[in-house]
């Protein structure tokens, strides 16, 4: 029987009006011979357009298409068969999207699977980009930022230090590659008082072209003009917008505002606009003074310096003039200058500091497991491929082409990544909230540095990453199964009943290789995770050389303008403590200027009376100031000599302790008790330093953090200091030490009712959070690798379940000629075990050459820790023995009379 085509014959009326006619006689031919230049498709669809224009102006080009595709003219079909594989029209398109739709409504278990799976992997890679992207991408909010250098001194090349504000002075007179360089202080305290609540706000000393390097313009009023830094002028600040808001709420006259500041007056000049901010949270700046010592103690390394580069200088140029300048001023100062360099660092880079690294692992990481997750992804959707072979088969017998179908299952497959990246964005969202609590330092990257706000959250640049993502991953876990479906074999897919067909074994083998890369993959962070974890055990052992339990500590910072002598300033510690040890369950109470793991650091240059110079790199130790008992209260053992007490004052014989490492260093196999040493402390200018005598030696404790060697330390009185510091006073209790708050907050209210307290906190939580870094890594990366083992798991579960549904019939005529429970058993565990050891090899060697990466993170251990490796290993096996003994016993529970009836 001859079927004729929709365009043979009488062509059907069209109920139409004659533009539509006209459109579909004269511009579709002209649209698709432009579109479509083949000569044997474009006259095809030439005569069609001449015979069938009124059907197509009726019911569409797609309908006609479509009328075409169905016809069942072999020869037209052939010379016709490309053309809706190119044509892919906005129509088309509706229909692919439609189906996809309707397909996976029809299997909701797999959709919701699948959709979880996507939005594991995607919803952690935004997490980790928006963090990237806030740190290390997001425009910073000055202008020109990339011509923002910080400036540092480094001793002969190595490591990075402070300035000394001399030489901060010479590099801005001297220089010719920067437009502006500007210098301020680390921070420091300042007596904020509110009413009856004095608190303490940090603040920060600048000079007075600080804002216009950074190019921040005041939100309210003027920035710093260059007489404001001078000795006798007016005292006026800057605060920021926040602190505007919160205690001034806001008040439109705050210009001109006067404000108590340590017991001094000062005149608000200006309000800085939202969102800038300091390293450590800066509220109020302050001009920095300029007179007196400041101007010419060029060993007091204690300021950062930043500068903007001139339009047309480069980066190079400006670190070769600056280190020509630290040349010439060596020449001239060689007691103070020699072997001290400039170096340059990019403000971008400085702001970023250690999570630059940090970073990229961790973004390297979920990379890892949203891989797994399309891997997996991609075993269930051959998986579902195998189940739709008939109806894949009848679409290409009806004429559809391998395009076609391709067409069709990736559009599915992006529909998921669609859904699963919708989802992941809520997941991304729950996470970064979960990433600002357990590291709030990512609000504003913290460290030794100038830092902006960096608020970490999705934007459309993140929201962007996120689309494209899951674009790439709909196209990625869904080629191999829509390019596999698409070889199906016509006469083996539409015999009825067949199974286990070549299509079927390349389906199980395709699949095997995704577990196996899936277990791979998942055992190469699991190494990670778990050598970072033995990194954060190794660091907990580390003892730090004082009793951390029990200790309560808090800030104290006297206002200058109230305590202007140093005898009124050591009265008042030396009462405070003594009223400390008088509270009931106080064993001991004392001050130190930088308490151990909080950061602070000072070092000053150091001589030994009757010995030749002491060599360069031993001759400037860590400087502490501490009060007596100090040591007694953070159980700091005592191994030689005595303690400070309140008779070593300014009219006693000068005094210094010094640790066991700075003995051991400067005074091998000698008493150190009785030598005397000369401290660049501003006792003396000239060439002898006055001389301090070792009254003790005390064990050497871990300052910095519990990763770094103890390192030679001097202790000082801080009766017998000339600088004025605040302190960090330490009670150590027989109680718990939150218990004493309320006491310890009412007597120096009662010693003094306009000094503020700074954060209470324990020296056990000091402690700790001195490794919060290693221990969120830690844990990120830990999470991130029991997700991917997870989803390995449920990869190696679907291909096991999968393959013994498919060999039902053959199982159970295993078992009907005689088969065993357990042989069955064991057959398909061998094969889940299988791939589980090819997936572990391959996943060691991988570890072996990746987890190199992560040198920069460890400590205590090497990249290739043998317990790590093998631990990590029999984990996986076990949850992959897990993950394949429910389908072995499945199958060692099928019944050989029903199997054989399967089908």
């Amino acid at each position: 029987m001859n079927s004729s085509h929709p365009w043979d014959g009488q062509i059907p009326q069209a109920n139409t009006d004659s533009s539509r006619l006209w459109v579909a006689l004269l511009v579709k031919p002209f649209i698709l011979r432009l579109l479509y230049p083949f000569s044997r498709v474009s006259g095809t669809l030439a005569r069609m357009m001449q015979k069938g224009s009124d059907s197509i102006a009726c019911n569409g080009l797609n309908h006609f298409l479509d009328c075409a595709w169905t016809s069942g003219n072999p020869s037209q079909l052939g010379a016709f068969h490309n053309v809706p594989n190119l044509l892919w029209t906005p129509f088309a398109m509706f229909n692919d999207l439609r189906y996809a739709v309707r397909q996976l409504l029809k299997n909701p278990g797999f959709t919701a699977v699948a959709v979880l799976t996507l939005a594991l992997g995607i919803g952690a890679n935004t997490a980790i980009f928006s963090v990237v992207n806030g740190v290390l991408l997001r425009p910073l909010p000055i202008q020109e930022p990339d011509r923002v250098v910080q400036l540092w001194e480094t001793w002969r090349g190595e490591g990075t230090a402070p300035v000394a504000w001399p030489k901060f002075i010479e590099w801005k007179q001297q220089s010719q590659c920067f437009e502006a360089i500007a210098g301020c202080n680390w921070g420091e305290s300042f007596v904020f008082a509110t009413g009856d609540k004095p608190e303490l706000i940090a603040g920060r000393a600048v000079s007075s072209d600080f804002f216009s390097v950074l190019k921040v313009q005041p939100f309210k009023g003027r920035s710093f003009r260059p007489e404001d830094p001078k000795a006798g002028a007016p005292p006026v600040a800057m605060i920021t917008h926040n602190l505007w808001a919160s205690r001034f709420n806001s008040d439109p006259e705050i210009v001109g505002r006067t404000i108590q500041l340590s017991s001094k007056s000062y005149t608000i000049v200006g309000v800085l606009p939202s969102g800038f901010q300091m390293a450590n949270k800066a509220q109020v700046f302050v001009p920095k003074i300029e007179e007196g010592e400041l101007l010419t103690e060029r060993e007091d390394h204690s300021y950062q310096v930043v500068a903007r580069l001139k339009s047309g200088k480069t980066f190079q140029e400006a670190e070769n003039e600056m280190n020509t300048i630290a040349a010439r001023l060596e020449s001239q100062y060689p007691k103070t200058d020699k072997n001290w360099k400039v170096k340059l660092v990019p403000l971008r880079e400085q702001l970023a500091g250690d999570l630059r690294s940090t970073l990229m692992i961790l973004l390297g990481a979920v990379a890892f497991v949203l891989l797994i997750a399309c891997a997996n992804l991609a075993g269930l959707l051959l998986a579902r491929t195998a189940a739709r072979r008939k109806e894949i088969a009848i679409r290409a017998a009806l004429g559809a082409g391998r395009w076609r179908v391709i067409r069709q299952l990736i559009t599915e497959s992006v529909v998921l990544a669609a859904l699963g990246g919708a989802l992941g964005v809520i997941l991304a969202h729950m996470l970064i909230g979960l990433l600002r609590v357990v590291r709030r330092d990512l609000e504003a990257v913290y460290p030794w540095n100038v830092s902006m706000a960096t608020p970490i959250g999705l934007d459309y640049t993140v929201l962007g990453f996120t689309s494209l993502l899951a674009v790439l991953a709909g196209i990625l876990f869904g080629l191999a199964p829509a390019f596999t479906a698409s070889r199906a074999v016509l006469s083996e897919a539409l015999k009825e009943g067949e199974r286990g067909t070549s299509q079927g074994v390349g389906h199980n083998r395709l699949r095997s290789v995704f577990v196996t890369a899936e277990m791979a993959l998942a055992l190469v962070l699991l190494v990670g995770a778990g050598l970072m974890m033995r990194t954060v055990w190794k660091i907990s052992e580390i003892k730090p050389g004082f009793e951390t339990a029990d200790v309560l500590t808090f800030n104290l910072d006297p206002p200058q303008a109230k305590y202007p002598d140093r005898n009124e300033r050591t009265r008042f510690f030396n009462q405070l403590c003594e009223r400390f040890r008088n509270i009931p369950g106080v064993e001991a109470a004392g001050g130190i200027l930088y308490l151990p793991m909080g950061g602070g650091n000072s070092s000053l240059t150091t001589k030994v009376f009757g010995r030749p110079p002491l060599p360069e790199g031993q001759n400037a130790p860590n400087y502490r100031l501490v009060t007596p008992e100090y040591f007694r209260a953070m159980g700091i053992p005592l191994l030689h000599g005595r303690d400070f007490t309140e008779r070593d004052t300014t009219n006693s014989t000068l005094a210094v302790i010094v640790n066991e490492a700075f003995a051991r260093q400067v005074f091998p196999n000698e008493n150190p008790l009785g030598q005397r040493l000369g401290i660049g402390d501003g006792w003396s200018r000239d060439a002898d330093y006055l001389p301090r005598e070792i009254i003790g030696v005390v064990k050497s404790v871990r300052q910095m953090d519990l990763t770094q060697q103890p390192a030679p330390e001097i202790y000082v009185p801080h009766s017998q200091s000339l600088w004025f510091y605040g302190l960090n006073l330490v009670v150590r209790t027989k109680v718990k030490p939150a218990s004493l708050i309320p006491t310890v907050r009412n007597i120096v209210r009662e010693l003094d009712k306009d000094q503020a307290i700074g954060e209470f906190s324990t020296m056990e939580q000091i402690v700790t959070q001195s490794i919060a870094s290693q221990r969120f890594n830690a844990g990120l990366f830990g999470g991130f690798a029991a997700l991917a083992m997870v989803l390995a798991a449920i990869g190696i579960y679907g291909v096991l379940a999968y393959s013994v549904g498919q060999r039902t019939r053959e199982i159970g005529l295993r078992m009907a000629l005689g088969a065993q429970r357990g042989d069955v058993l064991r057959l398909v565990l061998r094969q889940g075990m299988t791939l589980t050891a090819v997936g572990t090899v391959s996943g060691l060697a991988g570890a072996l050459v990746l987890t190199r990466i992560l040198r920069s993170l460890l400590f205590g251990i090497s990249a290739t820790d043998p317990t790590t490796l093998v631990s990590v290993t029999l984990l996986l096996a076990v949850v992959a023995f897990l993950a394949c003994y429910f389908p072995a016993r499945r199958a060692a529970n099928v019944d050989p009379m029903e199997a054989l009836r399967y089908e």
